[in-house]
């Protein structure tokens, strides 16, 4: 049982340092030598030096912890001779997650790792938000350049405790050079592309096929391209021209919302999961349609439990005002289809 005094190491992570404070039933303080408090699961620390409970040492580090310890820090990095390539100079760092088994993905874990395809070194922090949209740190460490490295294995349960994360860095040189922004990137999962297949792709890091999400790729986060994007007023605005199409019928567009026509494999979703990716196809289609005026969008749903007709004309009176919505043809479609007029 760790105590407050105990001195440990970190097994996900190199150093340690000795336990200050709980901060939680499994989240501890750990001082380390630069006087700075660290704060770590339990589960992700080992004790080496024990106190009592007045805080005096009871024992020493055991030969065999102090022997292993050199060995389980070269085995959670992958190194590869480092020499800085003009490529390297532009920072590309990202979260990989490698499948334990690509072929079963309903039953597969997924390695998550961090890689640093670059010429710098990398200080990070990975912390998830809470329900209450507050961060918990679950990652601290130093990626160096060239690097992968190994942070956790996830199931499904764990991917959905870190599905909002937000990943925070500083990269540097042990020499001179160029100066790189503080990076502060927010990252959302899709989890439902960890059931696809496509979505593992072949890459340079893995011998096997992964799910690559990057948080700097050629210096610039996903944060920079969503600050970086035109708006508005920045875009050109083109010259109208008048089209006369007299008795042209609006455009009609058929829209297939069964789970089975979305997503390849549905083994390990929930309905919940299943309801929220087939709005989120809904709300897909509604924003690319909504500048053509007039175009009539038939979803087919299906009949069932109505949950998922109920939830498309919630979003419609929430974010399509101006949109109407009917019966789709009960001939063509029987009662299993709902028609959007785009106005």
């Amino acid at each position: 049982m760790i105590k407050i005094g105990d001195k440990v190491r970190f097994l996900n992570s190199t150093g340690g340092g000795t336990v200050r404070k709980f901060q939680s039933k499994n989240i501890v303080l750990v001082e380390e030598e630069d006087g700075f408090e660290t704060p770590v699961l339990t589960s992700d620390i080992v004790v080496v030096e024990e106190t009592n409970e007045y805080n005096f040492v009871t024992g020493t580090p055991r030969k065999e912890e102090t022997e292993k310890k050199p060995a389980l820090e070269k085995q959670k990095y992958e190194m590869v001779d480092f020499e800085e390539t003009s490529e390297g100079e532009q920072l590309s760092v990202m979260l990989v997650f490698v499948p334990t088994d690509v072929r079963k993905l309903q039953e597969s874990k997924f390695e998550m790792h961090i890689v640093n395809d670059s010429n710098y070194y990398v200080n990070f922090v990975i912390a998830v938000e809470d329900d209450h949209g507050r961060l918990n740190v679950r990652h601290a460490d130093m990626i160096e350049p060239q690097t992968k490295l190994m942070l956790e294995t996830l199931t499904y349960d764990d991917l959905n405790d870190v599905q909002n994360m937000r990943v925070q860095a500083v990269a540097y040189k042990k020499h001179s050079y160029d100066f790189k922004p503080a990076i502060d990137t927010p990252l959302t999962l899709r989890l439902t592309r960890f059931f696809k297949m496509h979505s593992f792709v072949e890459n340079d890091f893995f011998d096997e096929p992964a799910l690559i999400e990057n948080i700097v790729k050629k210096d610039f986060s996903v944060a920079d391209a969503l600050l970086t994007a035109p708006t508005a007023e920045q875009k050109p605005k083109p010259q109208r021209q008048r089209i006369s199409k007299p008795n042209q019928k609006p455009e009609l567009v058929e829209i297939d919302l069964h789970i089975n026509e979305l997503i390849d494999n549905t083994n390990g979703l929930q309905p919940k999961d299943m309801l929220d990716y087939q709005i989120e196809k809904f709300n897909e289609v509604m924003k690319a349609n909504l500048k053509h005026k007039g175009t009539k969008i038939v979803f087919i749903h299906g009949k069932g439990e109505g949950k998922l007709r109920a939830e498309i004309l919630r979003n419609l009176k929430l974010y399509y005002p101006a949109c109407t919505a009917q019966d789709a043809n009960f001939q063509k479609y029987g009662f299993g289809a709902t028609m959007v007029t785009i106005h």
